[in-house]
């Protein structure tokens, strides 16, 4: 370590008069400081990663980012070949449905916690600032359980079974629906522990007589995500706050070594999340933490910015249509949804 090493990039402000795009201003944002860097760091990552076409992207989406209105750049991922593999919630999915059947989230008072025992009553769910109707949720887990009805009675890996949801919803807004016409598999690793999965109980229960019965296979799904990795020579990881889905996806590291397989490692990681590595949880905590575990052996490509995702998401998402257009770069869609069905023979 040398004095030089500290002062040889200067600080260089953002000219509002001469930024004309997203992206424009995303490679800026890497010359300044705090989270503005860190962004900007990122956006030079998801860049390397994107133009990749040896690396598989995983997507890694926790929080309710659906009810937030991140949907539909999620479903523009998906189209356009950025996500090769989704790993979220139930509920962003059961809220993705929830719009899908042309329903809506609301906008409302902010944090208002003075309506809550009103909302209580009138049976309408809130999510800080947003709304939606619970008696359609309700009305929601009972299509899902006879959707469950229609299908051959079979474990079903989670990216299974979404994969058949999604041919249900009509409209490429749809998270869902995009990743169906694409055969972009989706990973749910909780998928019980939402709407989605009440109806999915529902159905179980109705039927737990039967000699055969519909269920989720979630340790297929492990096995599944191992053959991914196997397969292709380079990987990289889109993290949006943490959780399940950031978990899942660095899990699928050490669980090649526990088959008895090689650790790959990743060779891109990024992340957005409000959490701090200090209060000890999985969302905050930093890529160097999960190298410790043999999640991570990457070296260099990870960067993590502190921000809202409803923020940061947006942004990175502009300049990077704004990049792929000024530079023709495309990626395909890898329909590795018909890769893991031929597995399955």
């Amino acid at each position: 370590m040398k004095r030089e090493d500290f002062l040889w990039s200067p600080v260089r402000p953002v000219d509002p008069e001469r930024v004309r795009s997203a992206s424009e201003l995303l490679e800026a944002f890497s010359h300044l400081s705090f989270q503005a860097r860190t962004l900007g760091e990122c956006f030079q990552i998801l860049k390397e990663m994107v133009a990749d076409q040896e690396a598989i992207i995983f997507f890694g989406l926790s929080g309710a980012m659906v009810p937030a209105g991140m949907r539909l750049i999620v479903s523009k991922l998906v189209r356009r070949g950025v996500i090769d593999v989704l790993v979220t919630t139930g509920a962003n999915l059961f809220h993705d449905y929830h719009e899908g059947m042309g329903d809506y989230h609301y906008q409302g008072p902010r944090g208002d916690t003075s309506s809550d025992d009103f909302l209580s009553r009138e049976k309408i769910d809130r999510m800080y600032d947003t709304y939606a109707d619970d008696k359609r949720f309700e009305e929601l887990d009972r299509m899902i359980s006879e959707f469950c009805g229609t299908l051959p009675p079979k474990p079903y890996p989670t990216w299974e079974f979404l994969h058949l949801l999604g041919g249900t919803v009509s409209g490429e807004l749809s998270i869902l629906r995009s990743c169906h016409d694409t055969a972009t598999p989706i990973f749910c690793p909780a998928i019980h522990d939402s709407g989605l999965g009440m109806g999915i109980v529902d159905h179980f229960y109705r039927n737990r007589e039967a000699k055969e019965v519909l269920t989720i296979n979630l340790l297929e799904d492990n096995l599944d995500m191992c053959r991914l990795i196997r397969a292709d020579k380079k990987t990289g990881e889109i993290i949006i706050g943490g959780g399940v889905p950031k978990n899942y996806i660095q899990e699928a590291e050490p669980m090649m070594i526990v088959l008895g397989e090689k650790l790959k490692g990743l060779d891109y990681a990024i992340q957005l999340t409000t959490d701090a590595p200090h209060w000890g949880g999985l969302s905050g905590c930093t890529f160097s933490e999960s190298k410790s575990w043999g999640k991570l052996t990457i070296q260099r490509n990870f960067g993590t910015c502190y921000v809202d995702a409803t923020i940061g998401l947006p942004l990175l998402a502009v300049g990077l249509f704004d990049w792929m257009e000024e530079n023709n770069i495309k990626r395909r869609n890898r329909r590795l949804v018909e890769f893991l069905q031929s597995e399955q023979k």
